[in-house]
């Protein structure tokens, strides 16, 4: 068993790749892989993407095996510049905000890019799905928004993590953060 940035435990079950940064202690991150999970077939492993045409009720059963599972919001993602303000039943985004300590953020990736930010004090953290369409259309700046004035005032206002062990970047993209 190892212990999450916010000293939670995470199950040995699941492979789990916790990042190398320099986030507040308070913000809880991981990225999931396939192994471990219920799912069958095509979905063998830690399907937690209700979309793909897993058994949904396989699905749920993965994503309950991941830590602090009660906590998280999935989003519909779409490909979108869209981001959702947590607590929130509109899911039908790319991006979630959060500043409650009972509503974590979580995107789903394949071939593209999971991106972190929080602030200073890991009181406001959002989770970005960002894709080519998304990053064409300014993704993370909207997610920025979301952040106090003071954040997006400031380069070292927010911890910006990406990560995608298995991401490739195939083009180069200039992506601006106007607000």
């Amino acid at each position: 068993m190892t212990l999450s940035a916010a000293n939670s435990p995470i199950s040995s079950t699941l492979d789990l790749i916790t990042p190398a940064w320099s986030c507040p202690a308070n913000v809880v991150a991981y990225t999931t892989t396939r192994m471990g999970g219920t799912s069958i077939g095509d979905f063998a492993g830690l399907n937690v993407g209700a979309h793909v045409g897993d058994d949904l009720l396989l699905v749920k059963a993965n994503r309950s095996l991941i830590p602090h599972s009660e906590k998280i919001t999935w989003l519909e993602q779409v490909h979108s510049n869209r981001v959702v303000s947590l607590p929130s039943a509109d899911t039908t985004a790319d991006a979630s905000y959060s500043s409650s300590t009972s509503h974590f953020c979580a995107v789903m990736t394949a071939d593209c890019v999971p991106i972190l930010l929080c602030d200073e004090s890991g009181q406001e953290v959002a989770a970005v799905h960002a894709g080519w369409k998304g990053l064409d259309t300014n993704i993370i700046g909207s997610a920025v928004s979301h952040f106090g004035s003071e954040q997006k005032n400031s380069s070292l206002g927010l911890v910006l993590q990406s990560a995608g062990p298995a991401t490739k970047l195939m083009h180069s993209w200039r992506v601006s953060f106007a607000i």
